[in-house]
């Protein structure tokens, strides 16, 4: 393996173990920050889908 891939996952693995250890024992700052934005992006981009399979949705009248 090269050099740059080993630093790759390197870098990496630290960063998955930086977020673990974050959300481990700052629950609630890793909520604030990383969490809550990405629901709500989630719950955003998908909402159509889900308004539309519950009958939540009505069509335009045009008069």
């Amino acid at each position: 393996m090269s050099d740059h891939l080993l630093l790759t996952l390197g870098v990496l693995a630290a960063s998955a173990a930086g977020l673990w250890a974050w959300r481990r024992w700052h629950y609630r700052s890793f909520w604030l920050c990383l969490g809550y934005p990405l629901t709500a992006i989630t719950v955003r981009l998908t909402w159509r889908k889900v308004a539309l399979g519950c009958g939540l949705t009505k069509k335009r009248q045009r008069f």
